[in-house]
């Protein structure tokens, strides 16, 4: 019986500390516009998957100024059967841990919204311009 009310006690005490140490999803919910949709507040923990919503319309250079702006160095990424980051050979090896990614929304093969095969060329074109600018910047700063 002694252990089994160790155990019992050593859940309820892990979950209350998952508790008074906040282990919840705060992040913004998304708000449709061609913009990254999660918080602004850098640092941002670089292991969770964030997604972003484009429009037809969204500009990668556009994007990448603003995302600069608030020191944003994620690359973009796009789901296939697996993760793809257009431009970024070595994403996996060099900045998964220190860049982070963010993936276009409606990417993935599996997903039942998946894009057209147009939109599926427009997100890996925007994908490869955004990356090709933000690895020159990452290029310029570490000169």
């Amino acid at each position: 019986m002694g252990f089994v009310r160790t155990f019992v006690l050593v859940l309820i005490l892990t979950e209350m500390v998952a508790l008074v140490y906040g282990c919840r999803n705060d992040s913004k919910p998304h708000d449709g516009l061609s913009k990254d949709s999660v918080s602004n507040t850098i640092p941002i923990l670089l292991t969770e998957r964030t997604y972003m919503r484009l429009v037809d319309s969204a500009d990668y250079q556009d994007d990448f100024e603003e995302a600069i702006a608030r020191a944003d160095m994620r690359f973009v990424g796009v789901l296939g059967y697996a993760l793809q980051v257009p431009g970024v050979p070595d994403y996996d090896t060099v900045y998964s841990k220190s860049n982070g990614v963010k993936i276009i929304e409606g990417t993935s093969d599996s997903h039942p919204d998946s894009a057209s095969l147009a939109q599926s060329v427009f997100f890996k074109s925007y994908a490869m311009g955004y990356n090709t600018l933000l690895l020159n910047h990452l290029t310029i700063d570490t000169e």
